[in-house]
């Protein structure tokens, strides 16, 4: 960059230094400003794009804007330049722009507007976006070289080097601005990947016993099993006369029959007079005895 390139930039970046002191008078004073009537206006969209007229206040006039449209399902950058002398923009977005949008405008890190927008065509509707011959006004005349911004500094009562200009620049640490606005949700993140396995938790606690649950339902009759083998004949017991000779007793198979005769038990008691019996059917007549022997005379 050469000496005059140089000088040119400084004395840019100076003028608007002093610009925007002058316009604004501090940070605290642009914040405080949002109180102020504000408007979005929108004309008839063409091929995509959309005429757009942004109204601020003529204390933003000079600053580099950058305009966002917010929507249902997405945000994005439509548009940016320099306000006018009166704090307004005209531009055409580079997407379509539509009633119940929401505009917001934004200068470095400040939102200056957080509006939605109106159906109405703003004033000046010839402004159609993808024709700009209209809008191309007559090359000016070229303007006197301006003095260099350390030239100005030092004409306003500085004294010092170039190195000590730049210092100059640099203001002194401002307050911690207060706290901005909520910003709107922002767009779903696409699903993150798989986390590695955690380690093995340790054991809880038992649990309180449940209540106990209501009887199951009778399980249907199972089908019948299959006949099993039979079995091995068992080996012969023991006669009762050999379990009487086991249990200490002696002699002959009589004696063990006889030995099974109890004694003669006591007289039972007389029995109930029995009823009477039905009368006998008549017996058959007996014979015709023989004749009697005469007797004597």
């Amino acid at each position: 960059m050469n000496t005059t390139t140089r000088k040119r930039v400084l004395a840019t970046s100076f003028a608007a230094s002093i610009l925007l002191a002058a316009s604004f008078g501090s940070t605290a004073a642009f914040a405080n400003s949002r109180g102020l009537q504000k408007e979005v206006l929108i004309g008839a969209s063409s091929g995509g794009r959309t005429p757009v007229a942004i109204k601020l206040d003529s204390q933003f006039a000079g600053k580099t804007v950058t305009v966002r449209v917010v929507t249902s399902d997405h945000r994005a950058t439509i548009g940016s330049g320099i306000l006018n002398s009166l704090g307004n923009i005209y531009f055409c977005s580079t997407r379509e722009v539509k009633a119940g949008d929401t505009v917001v405008v934004v200068s470095g890190q400040t939102v200056l507007m957080k509006k939605g927008v109106s159906g109405d065509d703003f004033a000046g509707s010839q402004y159609i976006c993808g024709d700009t011959t209209s809008l191309q006004g007559a090359t000016g005349a070229t303007g006197a070289t301006g003095a260099s911004a350390y030239d100005t500094w030092i004409n306003l009562g500085h004294s010092g080097t170039e190195a000590d200009f730049l210092a100059s620049l640099q203001g002194a640490q401002g307050e911690t601005g207060a706290t901005g606005p909520q910003g709107e949700q922002g767009v779903q993140g696409n699903q993150g990947d798989q986390g590695i396995q955690g380690d093995q938790g340790l054991q809880g606690e038992q649990g309180v016993q449940g209540v106990a649950g209501n009887d199951g339902t009778n399980g249907n009759n199972g089908r019948d099993g299959i006949d099993g083998t039979n079995g091995t004949n068992g080996t012969d017991g023991q006669s009762a006369y050999d379990i009487w000779l086991g249990q200490g007793n002696t002699g002959s198979a009589a004696d063990f029959l006889a030995s099974l005769q109890g004694q003669q038990g006591d007289p039972g008691i007389q029995g109930a007079q029995g009823q009477q019996g039905e009368q006998g059917q008549q017996g058959v007549p007996g014979q015709q005895g023989e004749q009697g022997v005469p007797g004597n005379t």
